[in-house]
């Protein structure tokens, strides 16, 4: 028996100014092929993980052509998704018994192209073997995406805390179909509506989301049912078919597969107002923080800046939170990370101890010119290191950030985790990594979306998303309808009178 076992994983953002080459395909030079690529991520807690972890068991030859991850951007060049493709073509061309993939589902090339060019290419070359795909809950499906795959199943947390499993879950029903066991067959839709990523109901754990999510676990206790899969989608990933959906996998019971698809997506129809974020003004979030510690709260009040995470195409060197932060007088703050390569620069020529007058942040303009100057400021210089980060917190745990030249600038009572590169917070390592105690802050910023939340809510005294001017700032409005230029249309919220047809669902 012969495996391919593979991912390329990024989640577009169309309206980010960062670009997403190949060399950001990894933690260092690019993506990593063959015996490097399994090596660096086998003993990982990602999707590419679990895979590997049941497909070893199997006694195969297991081939990793490619395995390519990113930080979210604007879209990849055709040219540049195509090098990790072809690799995966190549080794499939060779024969093989099965082809598992750890994708995100949310990448879009510059001409318009997405993950489902490769499932249709692979599917062409190799019509009768089984395809498993382990998608992110943000993917975004259409029918090439579905059609095309033997197996569809999707991580069940936002945050992500289960894309291991979600990859073994994989590989054990890519063995049933080897084994002759089930037959899939596969029902996809969606609703005419888009969400933001960073809003609170597109939290899986959330009093939106949780029942929806319990009725597709609900559905999979019936042996006929092999995957129910809610799909949050990506709504900044310009594309004609963005937005939540619902793909179920049976075996060979298509009418049973309709039932619960339609279930699935009248409910996500009915909450999807709550998919919409919707922040409070940012000089309200901050004194919200303030007063929560003047009343006394134990541990740091966290303020996610989860408009320009990285994860969610941000630049993370948006000053808006950070300025009025300082501008109602909050001490004893520490923000992570503020992504400035020239202040990393000056900071590592400088050294440890040395006071530097330098213009930090706001060096990436947004593509839609929204954004402020940078902060003129003057501090002390510590922590310096070379910005290696292995994560350990729950999501994507093992997995290595390379965010270059890293240290601390120490202005009055704020400390700034100056990088070279992007990086999402995962865990507290960003902080301890240059010297700061995080559990004994009195505020911490954090440009990170809920992928933070399940290592900070542990010493936490609250944690509020705070509405600044990064390129993930929300673009559902209908001011701002004109942005898209693919989606299908019309769409909630950015369009009057929606309404959605069960008969329409895909």
């Amino acid at each position: 028996m012969r495996v391919v076992l593979a991912g390329i994983a990024t989640e577009t953002n169309s309206f980010s100014p960062i670009p997403s080459p190949l060399k950001n395909f990894g933690s260092g030079p690019g993506p990593l092929f063959g015996i490097d690529a399994l090596n660096a991520f086998k003993d990982t807690r990602i999707s590419f993980a679990g895979l590997y972890n049941i497909a070893k068991d199997w006694g195969a030859e297991i081939d990793v052509p490619v395995i390519g991850r990113c930080n979210t951007g604007a879209p990849v060049s055709d040219a540049d998704y195509e090098v990790m493709a072809e690799k995966i073509l190549e080794s499939v061309s060779r024969g093989c018994d099965a082809i598992l993939l750890g994708m995100h589902g949310a990448l879009l090339t510059q001409s318009g192209s997405d993950d489902g060019w490769l499932l249709e290419r692979l599917r062409m070359l190799a019509p009768d073997t089984p395809i498993g795909v382990s998608w992110d809950f943000h993917a975004t499906m259409n029918p090439r995406k579905v059609n095309n795959a033997t197996i569809t199943r999707c991580y069940r947390t936002a945050p992500h805390t289960d894309t291991f499993e979600n990859g073994q879950a994989v590989a054990r029903l890519i063995r049933r179909v080897l084994d002759g066991e089930v037959s899939p067959v596969t029902v996809w839709g969606n609703i005419p509506a888009i969400g933001d990523s960073e809003s609170p109901g597109m939290a899986t754990a959330s009093a939106v989301l949780a029942p929806v999510m319990a009725m597709a676990a609900e559905a999979e206790r019936d042996p006929r049912v092999l995957a129910c899969n809610v799909f949050g989608g990506c709504g900044v990933a310009d594309t004609r078919e963005s937005g939540p959906s619902c793909v179920v996998v049976t075996d060979n019971d298509p009418e049973l597969a309709i039932k619960l698809r339609n279930r699935i997506l009248s409910a996500l129809w009915e909450r999807r107002e709550e998919f919409v974020c919707v922040h409070e003004p940012l000089s309200e979030s901050v004194a919200k923080a303030k007063a929560i510690k003047a009343g006394g709260a134990r541990g740091p009040v966290v303020l996610g800046d989860s408009c320009d995470s990285a994860n969610c195409g941000g630049a993370d060197d948006d000053m808006a939170v950070i300025r009025e932060v300082m501008k109602q007088g909050l001490v004893d703050v520490a923000i992570a990370p503020i992504r400035d390569p020239e202040v990393a620069a000056a900071m590592h020529a400088a050294g440890n101890g040395a006071t530097i007058t330098v213009d930090l942040g706001h060096k990436v303009k947004p593509v839609d010119g929204f954004g402020a100057e940078p902060l003129h400021v003057t501090g002390t210089v510590s922590g310096l290191y070379d910005g290696q980060l292995v994560v350990t917190g729950p999501v994507f745990t093992g997995t290595r950030r390379d965010m270059g030249p890293c240290g601390c600038l120490t202005v009055g009572g704020v400390q700034f985790v100056v990088t070279t590169e992007r990086a999402e917070p995962f865990d507290f390592g960003i902080f301890e990594k240059v010297g700061i105690n995080p559990r004994e802050k009195q505020y911490l910023i954090l440009k990170g979306c809920f992928n933070f939340v399940p290592v900070y809510k542990e010493i936490a005294a609250d944690i509020i998303f705070c509405g600044g001017n990064g390129a993930n700032r929300t673009v559902l409005q209908a001011g701002e309808a004109g942005l898209y230029k693919n989606l299908r249309r019309p769409i909630f919220p950015l369009d009057q009178n929606v309404t959605f047809d069960l008969t329409e669902a895909s």
